[in-house]
């Protein structure tokens, strides 16, 4: 795991609601860099979750199309 993952995990193993915003922060930060990186479509692995999945798409609308994202 990405060393600045393990940071997260043991900053909020806690606080259950901190983690899980900073775990979307995390993965709102790949996305930023997949993109930027020429990426053209993600899929976002929630572990069905549609809760996070929606809070990551609120937090993207002007960095990626996402048309290209409804799949």
């Amino acid at each position: 795991m990405p060393k600045k993952f393990i940071r997260i995990l043991d900053k909020y193993k806690d606080n259950p609601a901190a983690l899980k915003e900073a775990g979307i922060m995390c993965a709102i930060d790949q996305i930023i860099d997949l993109v930027t990186s020429g990426v053209k479509e993600i899929h976002i692995y929630s572990m069905n979750r549609p809760d996070v999945t929606a809070k990551i798409m609120e937090n993207i609308p002007n960095i990626l199309d996402h048309k290209e994202l409804i799949s």
